[in-house]
């Protein structure tokens, strides 16, 4: 069977498809700057790959019907219409598909764009549905004729697409210089951050009459689930939590970002969100591409510990995940690359204390703790093997906090999440207290316990920030049409997702029942502790709920513009502490 003008039919709806999904990359990545070159360059690319490879596909289907029911082939008609109309209501479902589950990832007026952009297609999907009609009943000479206004439509459509899609610019402002005279509260603030750990394992264990010191935070401490976003990649997860921004904001958006001749090279030529619906692992970009290992901490915004430093509050960081000390450097730094390997002149800021730091770390023991006896021998070697970990991180916290007290100390437990990949827990839900994994994650959350709990008891003078962004498995983005469908049709409960978060110290004051929180929230609170200004590009909120009336009166909010270096220079007078 020789191809005609019916293979061509097929190949222009794989094309139409193709074509909007070239715009739908630039729509969901607004950071990158859109020419006309750039977008006739991909367009050409994804119309001609796409229009190929499904075209053919189709025609060879085509074929193969006419061979197993050849009356019905008899009996059928020989245009190829419908099947464009088919690809441009697709095209329609995808791009709301990624409306739906990357509002997140996306500014509002990215959001906006995209949905008006949605609706065009719709639009233009319908005006071929009609055109559809006419042409069934039609010579073959207005069919072809047909077919030309019908592509005819959907290249208009491509036009009107890149003219919205040029409009969106990102919001900016060229904000004057800021002073802050001086930090209002003297309190020190300690902030705590467990990977892995979920709300309700806490609520559980409290049951179970396991723990002492979470139980106290539970009934007189502002005590909340913190309610994580969907992602590809706990690192967005963290991220969100150290800059206080969502995804769109400091960039980090996945396991990797990609880099293509669409774009160019460079910072601002990413592509950084991931188009579940267009297949992107296997063809949304076309090759050749260019994988990218996402940022940490912070992606391109500033760690809450550089918003303190650049008002000459010092601060203290140690083990947070992918830190160093080049990338937003606090006054004191030891990254989890040195607590883990006990080595690196460059893992430790200032350099000089290398030595007396790698003095602090602990190593397994078969005695310490004395609880893992009891747990099978991989399982107990393991937990002894995260525990010296985090007990390096807690002695080199209690060194600083007791012979150079900061006015910021940050401290991550990533162990607790080294035990749950070792017993293969990979789910949200507590494993029996019978089991293997349920002994050894409750012997882990007790040692955790414990820990916090002399902590708390030997500075008294803290406030203290307990926090862990979701639960072993975040909320993952679906990533195809039924996946979407599953996820608003099951009935799981959706807080077995939920990590928490708590505060003590003075002026706080325990909620029944309180509203959850978000990741994005962490940040503003921790600097309405402080006494800090709270920046308008900042996403979340101040957990005002979780302190007293009397701590509200004293302490006033305030607000500036950013504290990013690029769009707001800060100075301050008498800031450091």
């Amino acid at each position: 069977m020789r191809p005609g003008p019916d293979y061509l039919k097929r190949v222009l709806a794989g094309s139409t498809f193709g074509l909007y999904m070239a715009h739908l990359l630039y729509f969901l990545n607004p950071q990158i700057e859109i020419t006309p070159w750039r977008i006739i360059r991909a367009s050409i690319l994804y119309g001609i790959t796409c229009g190929i490879l499904f075209g053919s596909l189709l025609w060879l289907l085509r074929i193969l019907r006419r061979k197993l029911f050849p009356i019905h082939a008899r009996m059928g008609r020989r245009h190829g219409f419908g099947l464009t109309v088919a690809a441009t209501f697709f095209s329609t479902m995808v791009f709301w598909l990624h409306t739906f589950v990357l509002r997140i990832y996306l500014p509002i007026g990215a959001v906006r764009i995209l949905i008006k952009a949605t609706n065009l297609i719709a639009f233009v999907a319908f005006l071929l549905l009609i055109l559809w009609v006419i042409e069934r009943n039609a010579t073959v000479r207005v069919s072809r004729i047909l077919t030309c206004v019908g592509a005819g439509l959907i290249a208009v459509s491509c036009v009107v697409l890149f003219l919205r899609r040029d409009r969106y610019q990102e919001e900016s402002s060229n904000a004057p210089p800021i002073r802050i005279d001086a930090v209002t509260n003297k309190r020190p603030l300690l902030i705590v951050a467990i990977r892995d750990l979920p709300y309700d394992w806490l609520i559980t264990l409290k049951g179970e009459e396991r723990l002492n010191f979470f139980d106290r935070a539970i009934d007189h401490d502002f005590f909340a689930r913190l309610e994580p976003f969907p992602t590809t990649s706990p690192k967005a997860l963290w991220a969100s939590l150290v800059t206080g921004k969502l995804p769109h904001r400091h960039g980090v958006t996945g396991r990797f970002s990609y880099e293509s001749f669409f774009t160019g090279s460079g910072h601002d030529g990413r592509f950084l969100i991931l188009p579940a619906g267009v297949g992107f692992r296997v063809w949304g970009l076309l090759p050749p591409v260019r994988r990218i290992s996402a940022q940490l901490p912070s992606g391109d915004a500033l760690p809450f510990w550089s918003a303190f430093e650049r008002l000459g509050v010092q601060s203290s960081v140690i083990g947070w995940p992918s830190t160093n000390v080049r990338h937003n450097p606090a006054s004191f730094m030891v990254t989890e690359t040195f607590l883990r390997q006990g080595k690196g002149g460059n893992e430790i800021t200032p350099v000089s204390r290398n030595a007396e730091i790698a003095a602090l770390l602990r190593s397994p023991s078969s005695k310490d703790p004395s609880r893992f006896s009891q747990l099978p021998t991989p399982a107990a070697s393991v937990a002894r093997q995260a525990l010296a970990f985090d007990l390096s991180a807690v002695a080199i916290a209690r060194s600083e906090l007791r012979e150079s007290p900061r006015p910021l100390t940050v401290l991550s437990l990533g162990g607790f999440a080294d035990v749950q990949n070792s017993v293969g827990i990979d789910s949200n839900r507590l494993p029996d207290a019978t089991s293997s994994r349920g002994r050894v994650v409750r012997a882990y959350i007790e040692e955790l316990d414990s820990l916090l709990g002399s902590i708390e008891q030997q500075f008294p003078e803290q406030t203290i920030i307990v926090v862990s962004p979701s639960g072993p498995s975040p909320p993952a983005i679906p990533a195809h049409p039924i996946a979407v469908a599953i996820k608003v049709m099951k009935d799981d409960d959706p807080g077995v997702e939920d990590g928490f978060v708590m505060i003590h110290g003075a002026g706080m004051r325990s909620r029944p029942n309180p509203q959850p929180a978000r990741t994005v929230d962490i940040v503003p609170t921790m600097l309405f502790i402080s006494g800090l200004p709270i920046a308008r590009d900042m996403d979340g909120r101040i957990l005002t709920e979780a302190f007293d009336d009397d701590f509200l009166r004293v302490h006033a909010l305030s607000l500036i513009h950013t504290y990013e270096p690029e769009e707001a220079p800060l100075t301050s007078r008498g800031g450091r502490r």
